[in-house]
């Protein structure tokens, strides 16, 4: 079983995240634009320049959407 989803992510320097009001993340960089339309069950915060992704419960289908985000 992957840990990874449940590891919160350091923000480095020259990275741009933003989360929109339906749970579109767009991350931006020196190499590009990454946009990601997560489910809005999905609880994700941004903080001290961390982010972090929370599912919703322990279902079958939870944890494997977590797994992607």
């Amino acid at each position: 079983m992957s840990r990874i989803g449940k590891k919160p992510i350091a923000i480095p320097d020259g990275v741009k995240i933003a989360v929109s009001a339906d749970n579109t993340i767009t991350v931006e960089g020196k190499s590009g634009k990454l946009t990601y339309k997560a489910a809005e069950t999905f609880k994700i915060q941004i903080k001290d320049n961390v982010f972090s992704v929370t599912r919703p419960s322990d279902t079958k289908q939870d944890k494997s959407t977590h797994g992607l985000i």
